[in-house]
Parts: C-alpha cells; structure tokens; sequence
C-alpha cells in the first residue's frame, strides 16, 4: 500500500507543477497589453523543470486563434505535456481574452 500510496502523491505532483506552468503561461499572455501581437509558439529551452527553468520533464507550447474575428479577443490554449513510465501526458488550458489581464 505504501508504494502506491507514493506513486499516487507523485503522480498528483506532477500534475500540478504542470498545471501551474500552463497557468503562468496563461497569464503572461492574458497580461498582453496588444493581443494582436500574440502567436502560437514554446518555451525556447525544452524541457523545463516545475519553474520554467530548462532540464525538465515538461515541454510547454501555446496556440492563439481569432475565433471571433476582429481585433477585439483571442482564444489561447497551453499545453504542458510529460512521459512518466511509459505514458505521455498532458495539461491542456484554454480562455479568451481581450488583453491587459481580461
């Protein structure tokens, strides 16, 4: 039981630090204050570690779509994604935003 009992907190571990770098991600990008500047790309040292930093397990990329025309919004979605014993993985978040942290 101990066993799985760690394997499960580490799991669970991993998935928020990889959730908290799509996060961080998210708000950077929200924080734009000319949206329109915004496009799809990823973090220039993949992988990264649990702070961004390079050496990691996660890989961290972002798309940005105009669903709705105009320069009004965008639609950005961020994806941070890992392999952990054999199986790949993946945390995928998605808002719009009309810039300046909205």
């Amino acid at each position: 039981m101990q066993y799985w009992s760690v394997r499960n907190t580490t799991a669970g571990n991993i998935l928020t630090q990889a959730t908290n770098l799509a996060r961080a991600q998210m708000e950077d990008m929200k924080n734009a204050t000319n949206i329109t500047t915004l496009t799809n790309g990823s973090d220039a040292t993949n992988p990264i570690d649990e702070d961004g930093n390079p050496g990691g397990i996660y890989t961290r990329s972002w798309v940005v779509t105009n669903p709705f025309g105009g320069s009004a919004s965008r639609q950005i979605q961020v994806s941070v994604s890992w392999s952990r014993l054999g199986q790949n993985r993946s945390v995928v978040l998605t808002t719009i935003s009309r810039g300046n942290g909205t």
